[in-house]
């Protein structure tokens, strides 16, 4: 049985645990790259992604960097050059969690859609190689894939 959203959540937070307590020699930053489903939302609206409520689980809410936008996928993200803003502040130790999906499989907008066999899962790879090259930790915001990918 692959684990819940919330289960994800909370394994990441045990996994931040021992970094974000008094004491810690270095705070590591939480960056967010993905879609509307953890997207940060104008107040007025009746929709909320995931990511807006994950700094108020951390001691210092300003650990989180959500660069995650609505109707993005992993083929606009990169084009945009939002991906290439998250590796230029990435520092070894970080954070990165990484959800992508319902705005690639969009296939009849050639400026977001991509082929899950290739495209998609390359730009998924990249996240995933550039991160690590950063010495910072690649963790899947997908429920049914492993968080530590």
């Amino acid at each position: 049985m692959s684990p819940t959203p919330m289960t994800r959540l909370l394994l990441i937070f045990a996994l931040l645990l021992p970094s974000i307590l008094p004491g810690g020699e270095k705070t590591p930053a939480i960056f967010m790259v993905g879609d509307s489903t953890m997207a940060n939302k104008p107040s007025d609206l009746p929709e909320w992604g995931w990511g807006m409520a994950l700094p108020k689980y951390c001691l210092d809410p300003s650990m989180v960097h959500n660069h995650a936008q609505n109707g993005r996928s992993t083929k606009s993200f990169i084009a945009e050059g939002r991906w290439q803003k998250v590796c230029d502040e990435l520092k070894a130790g970080d954070y990165v969690i990484i959800q992508f999906g319902h705005n690639d499989e969009k296939v009849d907008k050639p400026a977001v859609g991509t082929d899950p066999a290739t495209t998609f899962r390359d730009n998924l790879r990249r996240f995933v190689s550039e991160t690590r090259a950063k010495k910072s930790l690649p963790h899947s915001g997908h429920p049914g894939v492993p968080p530590e990918v």
